[in-house]
């Protein structure tokens, strides 16, 4: 593969030129940005590979201001919250999946080079050194 960097809204043009005939981007976005339609995306896999990444984030004077008998309370709705929301997600990415190869999108295995992609997404995430790299042990 050869990465091709552009902005979302100059894929379905890619797509439809043959400049592109691959993407990275959950089932929900795909299908979303309609890059699943007419033939434009023939293939997806039928593993993930993606890690979403989600938080809630407060200044620590704010959190500082929740009354203190009420701040383990916050810590539990937040929590749950989460959970429901990753829950969510989960479902629309499944029902979105599920829309792309019912409109023809064939699903394909990477089963057998699960190890040379776990390898591959696991020196990426040591070469990340972004701002979250250092933000994200400080996170509560």
């Amino acid at each position: 593969a050869t990465p091709v960097a552009m902005g979302v809204g100059g894929v379905a043009a890619a797509l439809d030129s043959g400049a592109i005939d691959t993407v990275y981007a959950s089932p929900v976005a795909v299908v979303s940005l309609n890059w699943h339609r007419e033939g434009r995306l023939r293939h997806v896999s039928s593993q993930t590979f993606g890690v979403v990444v989600g938080a809630t984030v407060l200044r620590q004077s704010a959190f500082d201001s929740i009354p203190a008998d009420y701040r383990q309370q916050f810590l539990q709705e937040a929590a749950q919250a989460h959970t429901l929301l990753n829950r969510t997600i989960r479902r629309d990415d499944d029902r979105n999946y599920t829309t792309a190869t019912g409109a023809g999108v064939t699903e394909f295995s990477t089963a057998a080079q699960a190890a040379a992609w776990n390898t591959l997404m696991g020196n990426a995430r040591g070469r990340f050194t972004g701002p979250a790299a250092t933000l994200v042990p400080r996170v509560r």
